[in-house]
């Protein structure tokens, strides 16, 4: 493995950070962030991520340029294991967001340059991590160990029924609802997680992760993981959905967002493991099980909808109607949207369709500025800042590159885009100037009240 290392490569990248609420996530998937860069030479590629010097057709930094002057300090990857949907021999051919796991240790190689020898994945995958380092970014890696492409797996060959959890009646237990839930309550499945995710932060030099369905998982397995990570890297970002989901398993603690506050940081860890707010983002926006359901910044101003802005602003340091949890040191990811249910802009359009689109940039810039101010970690979809639109398509894990990717020629002076992003972009200097917002001691509490223009 030492010969796919690019030339440089180091592991003494530093974050900087002093608590999880120092850092602000940039969600993307990789064929999304370059497929329309047109000066690109990688297009869809992790190549993408090492050019440097891109511009639109108006002269507007695009690609890893951008996201310098954006602020932000930490991309989030959408799967890049090897997952089983996309044939890597003709990766155009299909698109998907990776949640199929085939081989949880190896990088997925339709994002690489030839995906017939194994050593150019791992060095590209390498190259990309490299160059996010040097321009003071940090990698977070999207994973997936709740289930895999199909029960047929690798694992289920080497010991049938042991790697995955059953009903009573034989079937394989599907609360992921996937067909197969793992069952990381085994010895040898946890500790495939535990030494899976040492290998990626050890051999690739990543700086954190993010658990799909995290609440599937064992509470104590996920300390483990907290453990071994921090062991090799205090200031590594370790989040996850915590959503309290229906499982085979019984008598163990899940890490939901129930339980998550019993994880406590070890290593000497800026943090233990947070887990994503979804009070604040449905309280903002309106619901993401109801379309057209309204939130906060769209006009819906009740007291159960204020209560849960409020929890959010304080990272959960208010109890509400409708919320049952609460972590400890504000240890939850703070978001309005993400690579699922429609993409901000899309849910306002379907929440208030008779509003002027002036009137939508302001709810839209209305909750990033109270994402920004609230206490726990920050959490942007790739795109959101720049009003980014698919259509109005919803689940969009398998839909055309057409719906999916980045549309970077939005960023044009003068552009209702552009001017969103410039706030944004104030917004993430704003929070790194200012302690107050980055805090995970002590209260933030707000009255809120909707204005007549929206703000």
């Amino acid at each position: 493995l030492s010969k796919t290392n690019p030339e440089k490569w180091t592991d003494d990248f530093s974050s900087g950070l002093k608590s999880y609420a120092d850092a602000v996530i940039w969600e993307v998937h990789v064929r999304d962030f370059s497929n329309k860069i047109a000066s690109s030479n990688y297009k869809g590629k992790y190549l993408a991520f090492t050019e440097t010097g891109l511009v639109n057709e108006y002269g507007m930094p695009v690609g890893i340029d951008y996201l310098v002057e954006l602020g932000i300090t930490h991309v989030h990857l959408l799967p890049v294991y090897d997952y089983q949907t996309v044939d890597e021999a003709n990766p155009d051919s299909q698109f998907n967001w990776g949640y199929d796991p085939k081989n949880y240790n190896v990088p997925e190689g339709s994002y690489s340059t030839n995906p017939y020898d194994g050593a150019v994945r791992i060095n590209e995958y390498k190259q990309m991590v490299q160059a996010l380092h040097d321009a003071g970014i940090g990698v977070i890696m999207d994973v997936v160990y709740n289930h895999t492409y199909d029960a047929n797996s690798s694992f289920n060959k080497i010991v049938p029924y042991y790697y995955y959890r059953y009903t009573a009646t034989g079937a394989n237990s599907s609360a992921s609802g996937c067909g197969n839930d793992t069952a990381s309550e085994r010895y040898m499945f946890g500790k495939f997680m535990v030494d899976s995710v040492t290998y990626w932060a050890e051999e690739y030099n990543l700086d954190g992760f993010r658990f799909d369905l995290m609440g599937l998982h064992d509470l104590y397995t996920m300390q483990k993981i907290e453990s071994a990570v921090h062991n090799i890297d205090p200031q590594a970002l370790i989040y996850g959905e915590g959503w309290s989901m229906g499982s085979t398993i019984t008598n163990i603690p899940q890490a939901n967002q129930g339980n998550i506050s019993k994880i406590t940081p070890t290593n000497n860890a800026i943090g233990a493991i947070a887990v994503f707010n979804d009070a604040i983002r449905d309280a903002l926006k309106g619901s993401v099980f109801t379309k057209t359901a309204k939130g906060f910044i769209s006009g819906n101003t009740s007291s159960e909808v204020i209560g849960k802005v409020q929890f959010g602003i304080t990272g959960s340091g208010t109890t509400t109607a409708g919320v049952s949890w609460k972590v400890n040191n504000s240890m939850v990811v703070n978001y309005m949207s993400a690579h699922d249910n429609n993409t901000l802009w899309d849910k306002l359009l379907l929440s208030n369709p008779d509003d002027s689109e002036a009137d939508r940039v302001k709810m839209n810039k209305l909750g990033a500025a109270i994402i920004m101010i609230s206490k726990g970690m920050p959490f942007i979809h790739a795109g959101e800042e720049m009003l980014r639109t698919k259509d109005g398509e919803e689940n969009s894990y398998k839909s055309s590159d057409a719906i999916n990717n980045i549309d970077w020629s939005v960023l044009k002076e003068g552009s209702i885009q552009y001017e969103t992003m410039k706030y944004y972009q104030g917004l993430i200097e704003m929070r790194k100037a200012y302690d107050i917002f980055r805090s995970t001691t002590g209260l933030i509490v707000v009255n809120c009240k909707m204005l007549d223009n929206g703000a």
